[in-house]
């Protein structure tokens, strides 16, 4: 069972307590709250239990960061965070847990004499050694200044396009080489309601606005706007668009409260489409006929249906309703989370639901499927990153004053770690050719604005 299923089953089981105890007089609820309590503290202790770790170098006692930790042959698994700890629940009477680390051999950790908390030496691996990547700490080089500030940016080849805003100019679209020198500028006035600068899966940019998609033109180092369609057209056939190759273009078509998003290929030039199934958050699917009505309320109705009602008793019943619907709605019900990678010959769907790793074939059928360790409780930042020239996949995890950046290894399923970046504050994230550029706003007064930077950690 993942920790995002329990959590689901907890909130659930908390709501279904609310509306017993709210039939209680204070004594009846706190005893049976008290028998609760008993009953789940026993009955829980009887299935799991947590296991506690260091994980570090044999040689230098350096804690290992992201160190995989898992049970053989199944789904569950964690990392360790940035100073080598890691806690995974596991089922009572489990014989053995595997520890792996890129360049190192893989620990089997037997667990009927194992004490909580002790300190757990990998060796490092004649094997692997190729693939040990010596941590850096490249330098953030800024490649703007406070007098504008960047709202939106999209890379590609090498070229910044950037949707900027100064004070006396307004909006602007900044055409920009990787040292930010700008090779041209489009004023932006007559356009209003601006949202944002995208880049749609087929790498073509579009300006977004309240009612409109703006699509942008750039060639010869000159900005220019080609036509504006609906937003809601753009939103409905390219907003979906998860990756492309060559041949097929991917779409998600999304039932959120279904949680179901059904993934479909469809070839640029042929009149054929390749279904890639369905990824889902069964806990939810099980709920949603139950909840379905709450879900409705909410959508159609909402806090507005107060203004009919002046009875107080009617009120406060609305207004539990409308505190369960909200619950509901806002805490279980948001799209599943997966990515999709898209290439040449092969198509990777990684399904953070069930922590699997799928590679298929270009017409749907699955080559390999494996387990992908990572936590989403813990530092992940649950982002994943395509470069858009090496094709590799990266994501960071979250520290106190810094991230963490990984490459994903699409092979084996595992985190290989790049570079140490010194960041604490971050708003957009983009990586071409080992190259980070990103977006960081200052937190003193005078340095409001937001800052492109750009970091070089293949170096």
């Amino acid at each position: 069972m993942s920790t995002k299923t329990t959590n689901s089953k907890t909130i659930a089981i908390n709501s279904f307590l609310i509306l017993i105890l709210s039939n209680m007089n204070n004594w009846k609820k706190l005893t049976f709250l008290f028998s609760l309590l008993l009953i789940g503290s026993t009955s829980y202790l009887q299935e799991t239990l947590f296991i506690k770790g260091q994980v570090v170098d044999a040689i230098s006692q350096d804690p290992l960061i992201a160190a995989s930790v898992a049970i053989p042959n199944s789904l569950i698994g964690t990392i360790s965070d940035e100073d080598g700890f890691f806690k995974l629940e596991v089922p009572r009477g489990l014989r053995q847990i595997t520890i792996s680390y890129v360049g190192y051999e893989e620990y089997k950790l037997t667990l009927r004499h194992y004490k909580n908390n002790s300190l757990i030496e990998l060796k490092r691996s004649d094997t692997y050694l190729d693939l040990v990547t010596i941590v850096s700490k490249p330098p953030a080089i800024p490649l703007t200044y406070k007098v504008e500030s960047v709202l939106d940016f999209s890379v590609q080849s090498d070229r910044i396009l950037r949707l900027t805003k100064v004070k006396t100019e307004g909006y602007q679209l900044k055409l920009t080489d990787f040292d930010g020198n700008v090779l041209d500028s489009y004023s932006l006035k007559g356009i209003r309601h601006i949202e944002e600068l995208t880049t749609s899966c087929l790498e073509t940019h579009f300006l977004l606005t309240e009612f409109y998609a703006h699509q942008i033109s750039i060639e010869e180092d000159k900005i220019a706007i080609l036509y504006k369609d609906k937003r809601k057209k753009y939103d409905e056939y390219i907003g979906n668009c998860l990756d492309a190759n060559s041949q097929y273009f991917y779409l998600n078509a999304k039932k959120n409260y279904e949680q179901i998003s059904e993934i479909t290929g469809f070839h640029r030039y042929l009149e054929e489409k390749v279904n890639f199934g369905q990824i889902t958050d069964d806990f939810n699917v099980k709920n949603y006929k139950e909840e379905r009505h709450y879900l409705e309320f909410m959508d159609n109705k909402g806090a507005d249906e107060w203004i009919n009602l002046t009875d107080s008793q009617s009120l406060e019943g609305f207004y539990d309703y409308w505190e369960k619907a909200a619950l509901i709605k806002y805490n279980f019900y948001h799209p599943v989370n997966f990515y999709l990678h898209a290439q040449e010959r092969s198509v990777f769907i990684m399904d953070h639901e069930k922590h699997l790793l799928r590679k298929f074939t270009l017409n749907g059928k699955v080559i390999n499927q494996i387990p992908i360790q990572y936590s989403k409780e813990r530092k992940w930042s649950g982002k994943i990153f395509k470069d858009a020239k090496t094709e590799k996949l990266y994501t960071y995890f979250d520290y106190t004053e810094n991230k963490m950046l990984f490459e994903i290894d699409l092979d084996k399923g595992l985190l290989l770690p790049k570079a140490e970046i010194e960041l604490s504050y971050v708003e957009d994230f983009q990586i071409f050719d080992d190259t980070i550029f990103f977006t960081n706003s200052g937190l003193v007064q005078g340095q409001e604005a937001r800052i492109l930077k750009r970091i070089d950690f293949g170096i």
